[in-house]
């Protein structure tokens, strides 16, 4: 007997950075404007910790099942120390997130950036479901 798929509460919408991105439906949710916000509030450093605090209580404040999260760049800064894709999957946890994420999929590897940039990462066999906006190159 097989055993159930686990329900993927987090879907990722990829596209290149040549892609015009279309407006979030709403509820949606800048990350980056939020931690600007929320920098220049705290004084200007920002720490892990507080961006995972912040946007856990962004996901929980959302009042519908399905939450868009855009310009998520600033989860990469080397300086946060984070792993965007598994603090986005805890998140997803508590609501259904759709994410529009910058960077290329190849049915396998997720990227974010290009390797010559200081933000490049990877992840093999992501758990979420992903989606291909626009032609792939």
């Amino acid at each position: 007997m097989e055993s159930p798929q686990p329900d993927i509460r987090l879907i990722l919408e990829v596209f290149g950075t040549e892609l015009a991105l279309p407006q979030a439906p709403s509820p949606s949710l800048s990350v980056s404007r939020l931690l600007a916000k929320l920098a220049q509030c705290g004084g200007g450093a920002l720490t892990g910790a507080m961006v995972a605090d912040h946007l856990g209580a962004a996901v929980a404040q959302a009042g519908s099942e399905r939450l868009y999260f855009t310009d998520i760049s600033l989860l990469f800064e080397p300086s946060l120390a984070l792993d965007p894709l598994a603090l986005l999957q805890r998140l997803s946890e508590h609501r259904r997130l759709v994410v529009y994420w910058p960077g290329t999929w190849d049915g396998h590897t997720l990227t974010y950036a290009v390797p010559e940039h200081s933000h490049f990462r990877t992840w093999h066999e992501p758990r979420a479901r992903i989606v291909q906006l626009g032609d792939k190159p």
